[in-house]
């Protein structure tokens, strides 16, 4: 009778950590997606920045123009094809602000100091928000590669979380006048 009670035991203790670990991950998998709908807000806020930006009148009438099309690009893009257009958007800010000289030229703007605030705060929290995702996404591979958790199939059928292959880096300009 006390081998039963030593079974019974072992099994529940192994069902317990089996249940704790596919908690883990599904909590894992939560934070993949929320990390990346903050990445995806953090995206749309940097546009509709830098739509203020072409619309101010604080840069010549051609990057006007130029940053006012990629970012209604990067804005109305499909998830398919918004990777693509975030990195264009991050392109054509590093065109329009590659100096400190640049930045200070639109600072010195009536309303410019409040813009290159703003497109400096909307840039740096697009860095972090990508940072917290590709974190996010590291540790949920790295328990997915465990192989209990291969083996018993704890993922379920969640996808593999990717990371977004964007370039969230800060414009040179602007990362070296408000530093």
């Amino acid at each position: 009778m006390t081998w039963w009670f030593w079974t019974l035991l072992v099994v529940v203790l192994f069902g317990l950590y089996f249940s704790q670990m596919a908690g883990r991950l599904d909590r894992l998998h939560i934070r993949v997606d929320n990390a990346a709908n903050a990445l995806r807000t953090q995206l749309l806020r940097r546009a509709s920045v830098v739509l203020e930006l072409a619309a101010s009148g604080l840069v010549d009438p051609a990057t006007s123009l130029f940053l006012a099309e990629v970012a209604h690009a990067a804005r109305d893009a499909s998830d398919r094809d918004r990777d693509e257009a975030e990195n264009t958007l991050t392109l054509a800010l590093h065109a329009a602000l590659p100096d400190a000289d640049s930045v200070g030229a639109v600072a010195i703007a009536a309303g410019g100091s409040d813009l290159v605030e703003e497109l400096e705060a909307t840039t740096r929290r697009v860095e972090l928000a990508k940072l917290f995702h590709e974190d996010a996404v590291r540790q949920c591979e790295a328990m997915r590669r465990k192989p209990l958790v291969r083996v018993l199939h704890l993922a379920g059928r969640a996808p593999w979380p990717e990371v977004i292959a964007i370039d969230a880096s800060r414009p040179d300009g602007l990362a070296s006048a408000t530093a």
